[in-house]
């Protein structure tokens, strides 16, 4: 997720304002890791979460969080290049959250 924010940000700020741009980002959060990490999040993000019982639930949280981070990392370096006004934003998701395993 951080690669892709930063990725987005430094196209945003290299980008030419007299030409059109589109920017696709397909985040690989919050879909579920591997067998080994299946809900890849930053502990420190995890921490934050507390008030959620339930570890996987809180994971996922983190993910979310995180993605949630990358979105407005976006939309401030459109903001700070002054493209934000005259740019539409359009986010979907290919699939809600699994449907076993996670409660």
């Amino acid at each position: 997720t951080d690669i892709f924010s930063s990725e987005s940000e430094r196209i945003i700020a290299n980008h030419n304002r007299s030409n059109p741009l589109f920017l696709y980002i397909a985040h690989a959060a919050v879909h579920s890791g591997n067998v080994y990490n299946p809900l890849p999040v930053p502990d420190r993000i995890v921490a934050k979460l507390e008030s959620i019982p339930d570890y996987k639930r809180r994971r996922f949280a983190g993910m979310l969080t995180k993605l949630d981070e990358s979105v407005g990392r976006v939309v401030r370096a459109l903001q700070a290049k002054n493209m934000l006004k005259d740019s539409i934003i359009v986010f979907s998701t290919d699939n809600g959250g699994p449907a076993s395993g996670f409660n």
